[in-house]
């Protein structure tokens, strides 16, 4: 099972009045949460602008 299937609401957000996901992100560093900084977003197409949903810690993952 992969991260969103399990910790669903880890990688959801409420958006315009709708759950929308936030799986997207970009990483810097690497390795395990301790060493890795994460920035989720979800991307409106409709007003063309990205929505920063999350900045810091490691989600959690199948890996963590």
């Amino acid at each position: 099972m992969t991260s969103t299937g399990k910790w669903a609401d880890e990688y959801e957000m409420s958006y315009k009045g709708k759950r929308v996901s936030i799986e997207p992100h970009l990483a810097l560093g690497k390795g395990g949460p301790e060493t890795c900084l994460r920035i989720h977003f979800y991307a409106d197409e409709q007003d063309k602008r990205f929505i920063v949903a999350h900045v810091g810690r490691h989600k959690t993952n199948t890996r963590t």
